[in-house]
């Protein structure tokens, strides 16, 4: 999602943080170079869990 929000109603911004959410969860599976399935109602990537480029907080 490329735009700004102009509906600001309680759905739109509720659509928009998941809809943000999704594509950086997908985003990281494509730089880890994982296997992406798109299909008419869903998709996901195929990968190790956790992402790699999600790290444990450092004590």
């Amino acid at each position: 999602m490329n735009q700004r929000l102009q509906d600001l109603s309680e759905q739109s911004i509720i659509d928009a943080i998941e809809a943000n959410a999704r594509e950086f969860l997908l985003t990281l599976g494509r730089l880890e170079g994982r296997e992406e399935r798109d299909e008419s109602a869903i998709q996901w990537i195929i990968g190790g869990a956790p992402s790699s480029t999600i790290r444990k907080k450092q004590e």
